[in-house]
């Protein structure tokens, strides 16, 4: 997944976005003032050795230099993520929500994935039913079992994570659904990693917690 350098200009954006052609395209929008900016710049290098990211590439887009790209992708904070399939504008995360961008890239992975022709219609509709749980909140889990009583392993661990970092999350229990046990493979393209980056969103968070 390479990160390309800062551009500044509307060329060097159409330049990335040709490049980036059948590919996802993340436009990371940051400042070199911004505290936040700071911490995803600290969380990126472990997307970058997420297997399940390798059809997206990362490129900085300097908000304040470039103002005709922040423009046109009304781009009013940083950081914030403009996420491109084909050149076209299909999702955004605006913060520190490395999780939630995870999710959404993951989610989107699929449709570049998979060809059009040779989707089935249930492939489809349950790609439809992914996408509308993740939505859901800026964080979503899926586990097996519940916020109170996750089951054993990645599940627990991170349930507590998340509740000590003080990060609002829903969850999805995949073991009370028969479809999703069914096709486990096309979950766990969406959710592998994942468990990495809650880890690190904890200890970020617990950072701007701490006493100064």
């Amino acid at each position: 997944m390479p990160v390309h350098s800062a551009i500044s200009t509307a060329e060097e954006l159409q330049d990335a976005i040709t490049e980036a052609k059948d590919k996802l395209l993340a436009l990371y929008f940051h400042a070199s003032w911004s505290p936040q900016c700071k911490q995803v710049d600290d969380l990126l290098p472990d997307l970058e050795k997420d297997p399940d990211l390798a059809l997206t590439s990362f490129c900085k887009v300097e908000a304040e230099q470039a103002k005709d790209v922040s423009l046109k992708y009304k781009v009013t904070s940083v950081p914030t993520f403009v996420i491109l399939l084909n050149g076209k504008d299909v999702d955004r995360v605006e913060g520190v929500k490395m999780m939630e961008l995870v999710g959404k890239l993951k989610a989107l992975k699929i449709r570049v994935e998979m060809p059009p022709v040779a989707a089935s219609e249930d492939d489809r509709k349950l790609m439809q039913r992914l996408q509308a749980i993740t939505a859901q909140a800026p964080y979503v889990r899926f586990i097996e079992g519940s916020k109170s009583s996750p089951a054993k392993g990645d599940s627990s661990e991170a349930v507590t994570l998340l509740r000590e970092a003080g990060l609002e999350f829903q969850y999805f229990d995949v073991a009370t659904d028969s479809v999703l046990r069914q096709r486990k493979a096309l979950l766990a393209k969406m959710c592998s990693g994942g468990l990495l980056v809650v880890r690190r969103s904890s200890a970020a968070s617990a950072t701007d917690r701490a006493p100064a």
